[in-house]
């Protein structure tokens, strides 16, 4: 097991295999199980960048938010600050 855990690119599984060797005993984890966890946290981390790239933060504007010499946005308008 120990062999598999350090052909992994620390880049991307280092935390990972640091976890695994942490919480598990290597001695008694078996391949399958092994196999199963690295499987689960490449789908979770391909999962998490194909939704984190799409997301963006909007704020809304209120009359309160305006000093007297800007103009007053619409209630309605909205402004996109990370897209």
């Amino acid at each position: 097991m120990r062999k598999i855990l350090c052909c992994l690119p620390k880049n991307k599984w280092g935390p990972k295999v640091i976890a695994i060797e942490e919480a598990q005993d290597l001695k008694k984890l078996e391949l399958d199980d092994l196999l199963g966890k690295l499987l689960t946290h490449e789908i979770q981390v391909k999962e998490d960048e194909g939704k984190s790239l799409r997301k963006g933060i909007t704020l809304r504007v209120s009359k309160e938010d305006c000093t007297p010499d800007e103009e007053e946005p619409n209630d309605d308008e909205a402004f996109p600050l990370i897209v």
